[in-house]
């Protein structure tokens, strides 16, 4: 394995190449995981899951009328 030095030219312990790796590494930009969270499912996928999709409905109540513009 070739050694790792640092952008200063001196020679890096394990460690510290490691944690050099976990804070450079790219990640996703919080604006694209905003939107995929806003975007899915409103319900589980699975059968007989913990909270039924009746229950969840029943728990609002329909009379009151929807806010302008939507």
């Amino acid at each position: 394995m070739p050694e790792s030095r640092s952008s200063n030219g001196c020679r890096l312990s394990e460690t510290a190449r490691l944690l050099k790796n976990v804070f450079s590494r790219r990640t996703t930009p919080r604006i694209e995981m905003e939107v995929e969270l806003s975007h899915g499912f409103a319900f589980s996928q699975e059968e007989g899951g913990v909270v039924s999709q009746t229950d969840v409905i029943r728990a609002y109540d329909t009379n009151i009328p929807k806010p302008a513009g939507m």
